[in-house]
């Protein structure tokens, strides 16, 4: 499972908060603000109890965001890897539905994992060009 960033709403960068203001403002626990301090986020440890500037805290997170990843249009995002990757063997089934947009389900050339991609139908013949592509019809939708 992949780390999730804190909304750091409520924390203004001109205030010093302790451990316990952090955590209750954050809705996580103190043993998590703990884990950030030996992380790398910077604290005012002189005296007790130990301060955090509120600057600090968010550029500490903004550091700790996670890029987003771009996918060619061969590629597909995997979910073990959480990288954009290249489907096995090349192949690839296309599930179309009813409007102008398919799923492109694979499996990951690295760790065999599912795959998933959203394509536009009108680049087909582009991805055909590159990758072994089986189109399926969608399974209907239960209706009543």
């Amino acid at each position: 499972m992949g780390r999730r960033v804190p909304v750091l709403r409520g924390v203004s960068k001109h205030k010093s908060y302790t451990i316990a203001e952090i955590a209750f403002a954050l809705s996580k626990c103190r043993a998590t603000v703990e884990r950030w301090i030996r992380a790398g986020l910077p604290v005012m440890a002189e005296k007790k109890p130990h301060l955090i500037h509120g600057a600090e805290l968010i550029a500490f997170h903004a550091a700790r965001k996670a890029v987003k990843q771009k996918c060619r249009l061969v590629e597909c995002y995997c979910f073990h890897c959480r990288k954009p990757r290249l489907p096995a063997g090349g192949m690839a089934d296309l599930h179309v539905g009813s409007g102008s947009t398919g799923n492109l389900h694979a499996l990951c050339c690295e760790c065999l994992g599912p795959m998933h991609k959203r394509v536009s139908l009108t680049k087909l013949d582009e991805l055909r060009a590159d990758l072994d592509v089986a189109i399926r019809q969608a399974p209907a939708r239960l209706v009543e």
